[in-house]
C-alpha cells in the first residue's frame, strides 16, 4: 500500500486541530503580543549569542556566520604533546591490572604487571 501523502499533510495543518481552549489562548496572545514580540527577540539574541560567545572562546572569528557550526573543523583536538589515554608508564616494577580470562571452562584471573616476572 503506498503512502498516503495527502491523509499526512491533512492530518499535520494545525488548522484542523481540535484544542478546546484554543480560543482562550487566542485570545491571551492577542492582548499580549507585545510581551510575547519581546520574549521570542529576546530569546533570540539570546541563542545567537550563545553561539557567537562560543566561537570566540574557541577562537574563531564572531561574526563569520557562514562557519557557524564548524567550530572545531579547521583544528587539531589536542596538542602534539598532550597526555594520551592507555596505560600508564610506570617505573620499576608495579602492579597494572587485573585482566579476566574467560574462553576456558573455568574462568582465570590474570595479574599483570609493568616487567616480566622472574623464576
Amino acid at each position: 500500500m503506498a503512502f498516503n501523502w495527502r491523509s499526512m499533510v491533512q492530518r499535520l495543518d494545525p488548522r484542523t486541530w481540535r484544542v478546546p481552549h484554543w480560543p482562550v489562548i487566542s485570545a491571551f496572545l492577542v492582548a499580549n503580543r507585545t510581551t510575547g514580540v519581546a520574549t521570542s527577540l529576546s530569546l533570540l539574541v539570546g541563542l545567537w549569542g550563545g553561539a557567537v560567545l562560543g566561537r570566540v572562546s574557541a577562537g574563531a572569528p564572531a561574526f563569520d556566520l557562514a562557519a557557524l557550526g564548524t567550530i572545531g573543523a579547521s583544528r587539531n583536538a589536542r596538542s602534539e604533546g598532550a597526555p594520551r589515554a592507555g596505560e600508564a608508564h610506570v617505573q620499576g616494577m608495579a602492579f597494572v591490572r587485573l585482566r579476566a580470562e574467560m574462553n576456558q571452562a573455568e574462568p582465570r584471573a590474570c595479574l599483570e604487571f609493568s616487567q616480566a616476572l622472574s623464576t
